[in-house]
């Protein structure tokens, strides 16, 4: 007779997960969901690394490590902020950043300067230090943004909209390339 090994439970949110990533090194995984947490779970163990990170007060939509490190996580929100947290201690980094209107995706960027962030119809590069925009929102779809994201280098950011359209931009020269 064939005995079975116990299934593990799995990883596991108190709602709909919105996003999931992969550290760089591919030994932790972030999450997020509904019930306005992020989740860090170590891919050896497959345990949650301490407590959720609490901070956000309504659905959490992206989370992103930083790509060059993995010690930082960016996570954004329907509560219309971006938050930065410490990957090893699970404490946000700082003031949150403010927007508007709900932001659907963050990211930062692979020098660990810059965060950029998708929303309405806006794309926002924020510096990582000082919180503030560094420049004007760029402006060229025609509905919401789900994701924005910085290419490897850093110099363009490519975004995607609910007006069926993908927009790149070059960041050194503030202007839209497609």
């Amino acid at each position: 007779m064939e005995t079975r090994k116990p299934q593990r439970e799995p990883l596991k949110h108190g709602d709909v997960i919105d996003w999931l990533a992969f550290s760089p090194d591919g030994n932790h995984l972030t999450s997020c969901s509904c019930d306005d947490n992020v989740w860090i779970w170590d891919l050896r163990t497959k345990d949650p690394m301490g407590r959720p990170l609490n901070g956000h007060t309504n659905r959490v939509l992206s989370v992103a490590f930083s790509p060059n490190d993995s010690r930082r996580i960016v996570s954004s929100s329907r509560d219309h902020t971006v938050r930065i947290w410490d990957m090893e201690t699970g404490t946000q980094v700082g003031e949150p950043f403010p927007d508007g209107e709900q932001i659907n995706s963050a990211e930062v960027s692979f020098d660990n300067k810059f965060v950029v962030s998708g929303s309405g119809g806006r794309v926002r590069i924020w510096d990582l230090e000082t919180r503030e925009q560094v420049m004007y929102p760029f402006r060229g779809h025609d509905s919401v943004i789900p994701s924005a994201r910085f290419s490897p280098d850093g110099k363009r950011v490519m975004s995607t909209s609910f007006d069926n359209t993908i927009r790149i931009w070059d960041v050194e020269i503030l202007k839209l390339i497609k």
